[in-house]
């Protein structure tokens, strides 16, 4: 799992609320950034076949529906804890697989917080 950065909701959300651009640089806690195409490259390269991808929720959502979360951490925790709600209302009603299909076509896009990339060693790799 890799932080999905330069996405393009970040890229709409760094448009429309000029005042928190690139709010998620941490140059002291990141050396690299990746979204899906540069893991994905890198998989490539390094001899692994991606057979799946997921991502996470996009909490740009938030940003762009007028919840600034990252100049109130407050509303962030809180709207945190109902993504967390909804994703576990989903997988404890029977909808784990309509809220995987729903982060899988996400990922397909490039879009969502972080990134899960499945992969497999390609045969006759080192």
């Amino acid at each position: 799992m890799v932080p999905n950065e330069f996405n393009p909701l970040q890229m709409a959300s760094n448009e429309i609320n000029s005042d928190i651009n690139n709010y998620w640089l941490t140059p002291e806690h990141h050396y690299n950034y990746f979204n899906k195409e540069s893991i994905s490259n890198i998989l490539y390269k390094a001899g692994f076949n991606i057979f799946k991808t997921e991502a996470s929720f996009p909490i740009e959502f938030l940003l762009l529906s007028g919840i600034n979360y990252v100049n109130n951490r407050d509303d962030g925790k809180e709207f945190y804890n109902h993504i967390k709600n909804m994703e576990l209302n989903m997988v404890n009603n029977g909808f784990r697989a309509l809220k995987r299909k729903l982060y899988e076509n996400l990922a397909s896009i490039g879009i969502g917080r972080d990134l899960m990339l499945y992969s497999k060693k390609f045969k006759g790799s080192l």
